[in-house]
């Protein structure tokens, strides 16, 4: 009768401790979100997109060590011909390029192909900040982008390079 009695016991305080702690863990969330102050340029970032999108951009890196102004990946009507001699709408030689990633970064697969050599194979955990990478020998060959989560294709997009006369 006594083990009966401790077990019923022993439950029954499980059970209210439980229950306490989920409901002060509500509240200190709701009290940091309260007092969390974000960054001006946060901010302003966020405004236009949710945190949980996946953001992607690629600029051109010329030969000089500069940045395009345009986005390559999401503008498709830059023409991007012969861009390693500053053909097409380049305006200078570039053979390099430089891809954003921002947004929701929490477990990703990122695979970005030039044309049919995978130059990058990486998995994200738990990342909050947003990242970017280098691509080298670009501007004759397409670069493939394909992100995943849960192995469930969350992005994929296709930089067109080509060369020719």
């Amino acid at each position: 009768m006594r083990i009966f009695v401790s077990t019923l016991l022993f439950i029954g305080v499980l059970f209210f401790c439980c229950k306490n702690k989920t409901t002060s863990k509500s509240r200190v969330n709701n009290s940091k979100e309260d007092s969390v102050v974000k960054p001006l340029n946060a901010s302003v970032i966020n405004s236009h997109y949710s945190n949980s999108e996946l953001r992607v951009s690629a600029y051109l890196i010329y030969n000089d060590g500069t940045l395009s102004t345009f986005d390559i990946l999401n503008d498709k009507t830059i023409a991007l011909w012969n861009v390693i001699a500053g053909g097409g709408d380049a305006l200078k030689p570039s053979d390099s390029i430089k891809i954003d990633f921002n947004g929701d970064m929490d477990s990703l697969n990122i695979k970005v192909k030039n044309g049919r050599k995978l130059v990058i194979d990486t998995t994200t955990i738990h990342s909050e900040k947003g990242f970017n990478f280098i691509i080298r020998n670009t501007g004759c060959f397409e670069v493939f982008i394909t992100v995943k989560r849960n192995k469930t294709v969350v992005y994929n997009d296709t930089i067109p390079f080509h060369c020719g006369e």
